[in-house]
């Protein structure tokens, strides 16, 4: 059965407080096993929304604010999630791509693509964003840490979320 908001335009406010209107809470799979679909690239986005406000609704720090300025801090900072999070999979994933949480990767080469990456991003995700953080040798508890703390350290934020922010680090 498909969440609600993938047939409908639904408020963020709405999917933030409820966000198994989203996606369904699936188990994680990194194993790249496939070559991704769009739809595969549409299901990690929407899985990794949920992961990130699961995150966000047992953070006490976060509860005790008011929904609004959760809503904010939701808003700026899920993108910075979202990558750091698919860049730590596809450095597990080994496979020369973008590994997703389906058991999907999109391969860096066009030749092997489902969908023509026209604007080289994998490339561009590889060089920028997977390789720098290659270059750290985290630890998989460095990992943990950064990705939770990428829930709250980006963007832009209320006074609310400035207070809860200081309080976490």
């Amino acid at each position: 059965q498909a969440p609600l908001a993938s047939t409908l335009r639904v408020e963020f406010s709405l999917i933030y407080i409820h966000p198994g209107l989203v996606s369904t809470r699936t188990r994680l799979d990194p194993s790249a096993e496939r070559i991704a679909s769009l739809h595969d690239i549409e299901d990690d986005y929407r899985r990794m929304f949920v992961l990130f406000c699961d995150l966000m609704h047992v953070t006490p720090e976060v509860q005790e604010i008011h929904i609004n300025e959760q809503v904010i801090m939701a808003k700026a900072n899920f993108g910075f999630f979202y990558w750091l999070m698919t860049a730590l999979r596809s450095l597990k994933s080994h496979k020369p791509g973008i590994c997703y949480t389906n058991g999907s990767y999109f391969p860096m080469m066009m030749a092997h693509q489902q969908n023509p990456d026209l604007k080289d991003c994998a490339s561009y995700c590889h060089s920028h964003l997977i390789e720098p953080i290659r270059e750290l040798d985290l630890t998989e508890k460095e990992e943990a840490v950064f990705a939770y703390l990428a829930c709250f350290v980006h963007g832009q934020r209320g006074e609310g979320c400035n207070k809860t922010t200081e309080q976490l680090r």
